[in-house]
């Protein structure tokens, strides 16, 4: 099957993620939000947007992922992190990139599972306490 006949069956597929990998090389793929196929009618959106659990919380006590790949968390709710506190791993191209806290505090959520795939800005963990 060629790139193009790939790159059809895939956007017309139920999925919405797809990793195809050969000869030591891998590319991970990601339909875009509004080009998933409807399942429910679509909700009116109101005026307002709905609030988030996480609006409230402080921007500093949010860790965001750096790079695009495949999260595998190393901390658990509890931990104590310091600001060079390895807090897991992203897989980006089957490498490994270690991911820091780059601040301080005590892990109060993790938001992605781990193997969940991530991209520039995704929220990992929330922490509580000084961040």
């Amino acid at each position: 099957m060629d790139m193009e006949a790939f790159l059809k069956e895939f956007s017309q597929s139920r999925y919405d993620t797809v990793t195809v990998g050969t000869d030591g090389a891998e590319v991970y793929l990601r339909k875009a939000p509004g080009s998933l196929s409807q399942i429910a009618d679509p909700i009116r959106p109101s005026s307002e947007p709905a609030p988030s659990a996480l609006d409230s919380v402080d921007e500093r006590k949010l860790i965001k992922a750096t790079r695009v790949g495949l999260f595998y968390p190393r901390v658990k709710v509890g931990d104590t992190l310091e600001e060079n506190f390895i807090i897991g791993q992203i897989r980006a191209m089957n490498i490994m990139h270690e991911i820091k806290a780059g601040k301080a505090g005590v892990v109060q959520k993790i938001l992605i599972s781990s193997g969940d795939a991530v991209e520039y800005g995704d929220l990992l963990l929330e922490l509580e306490g000084q961040a």
